[in-house]
């Protein structure tokens, strides 16, 4: 069962929602652009389609980029805080988000063929 999330965990969600709020406005342009084609060209839908379907699509992908890099923008700053906030905190003080480090011995080396030989 998945353990309830922290507030710093539905606060650092929160900033995707636009993303994907943006992005279902976008797929349901494009499909009501694609039915506009394959329809009735004298429908209404079909006619404003035509006429307004190109700079819309054109805001749209405007408007997911900048929603989409803003996201990912506020998202790095938060982390970044969050490391400092962890360097900062005395050794052996356990905080929510610490990072798991692992020793030496343990790391990936892309070297290392024991577990990765097929035959």
């Amino acid at each position: 069962m998945p353990q309830p999330l922290t507030p710093d965990e539905r606060r650092d969600r929160l900033v995707f929602y636009p993303v994907a709020v943006v992005g279902g406005l976008f797929c349901l342009t494009v499909l009501m652009t694609i039915a506009a084609t394959f329809g009735d060209p004298q429908a209404p839908m079909a006619r404003w389609l035509n006429r307004h379907g190109t700079p819309l699509l054109l805001w749209e992908t405007a408007l997911l980029v900048t929603v989409s890099v803003l996201a990912m923008v506020i998202d790095r700053v938060r982390t970044l805080q969050r490391l400092k906030k962890n360097r900062s905190t005395p050794a052996g003080v356990k905080t929510e988000t610490t990072l798991t480090t692992f020793p030496p011995d343990q790391r990936f080396d892309p070297q290392d063929r024991r577990d990765h030989d097929v035959g």
